[in-house]
């Protein structure tokens, strides 16, 4: 089905325990949907303490998505608690957990998305972490040969504080999330007049010696940015091995045919942890 469902609202709380051998979806609103949606408001919080050993991809709003998105609010928390073992994936993120670029022929958008909810992650994941303030992570289909139009993403705002205590084999976050390609204009992490917005700390450590992307937007993007901006502290006291790719805006921009323009970062980065530690 891919018709916009009627406007959602959710309250309550969702707690995930004991055993899982399959990949676990879970939203604030949805798990899954090949609808266009929008105009939502998530006021449920969501808790995960148990062991997940086929991976988790959680959203404030939505667990996974491949259709356009607009116009939502979340106002819930993620908490992965020290209890919490995962095995394969983890994708998180306020909005969306996971954003799924499969159309050769139509271009979808996520827009006018809010994210209010804090997002920790205290547990053990054996395997990359991703986590972002509005989407956790980004996947780009390849159909009968051709790769699928990438969405593109504007007036994205997070509000919400991101804390990495626990271990990852590798972890990827940053204040909006990830967008490899396609558009982004007017992304914004944190508030110009609340330092108390959309902090990202990572506090945890990579295991087997990998690595860490840490930035205020956007943590892996190779398109075209507008009128993005980082308000927000940006704290790193953990260890890492390997690498540690970080940066105001995105950890990472390698793509010379693209351009940010009129971007800024205006929060501070503190760096006291240990690169090259496992």
């Amino acid at each position: 089905n891919t018709e916009q469902s009627d406007t959602l609202v959710a309250e309550g709380k969702i707690t995930i325990s004991g055993t899982f051998g399959c990949e676990v979806h879970v939203g604030g609103l949805i798990g899954l949907t090949y609808a266009t949606q929008g105009t939502d408001t998530n006021n449920t919080d969501i808790e995960i303490s148990g062991t997940l050993n086929g991976g988790l991809v959680a959203g404030g709003l939505i667990a996974l998505t491949r259709m356009s998105y607009t116009n939502s609010t979340n106002n819930g928390s993620i908490t992965i608690t020290e209890d919490a073992t995962i095995g394969t994936k983890c994708y998180i993120g306020g909005g969306i957990g996971m954003l799924v670029d499969y159309n050769t022929s139509t271009t979808y958008s996520v827009s006018d998305v809010t994210n209010n909810g804090n997002i920790t992650m205290a547990g053990t994941v054996g395997a990359t972490c991703q986590l972002g303030g509005i989407i956790g992570s980004t996947v780009t289909e390849t159909i009968d040969g051709k790769t699928a139009k990438p969405h593109n993403c504007s007036n994205l705002t997070n509000l919400g504080n991101i804390t990495v205590s626990g271990s990852t084999k590798a972890c990827y976050f940053s204040g909006v999330g990830q967008r490899s390609t396609g558009t982004a204009t007017s992304l914004v992490n944190g508030s110009p007049t609340d330092p108390t917005k959309g902090v990202l700390t990572f506090s945890g450590k990579t295991i087997e010696k990998n690595r860490l992307y840490l930035s205020g937007v956007l943590y892996d993007f190779d398109g075209n940015a507008t009128s993005c901006a980082n308000y927000a502290p940006i704290n790193f006291s953990g260890k890492t091995g390997m690498t540690l790719p970080w940066g105001g805006l995105s950890a990472t921009f390698v793509n010379p045919g693209k351009t940010w323009t009129e971007c800024n970062n205006y929060g501070k980065i503190t760096l006291s942890g240990e690169v090259g530690s496992s």
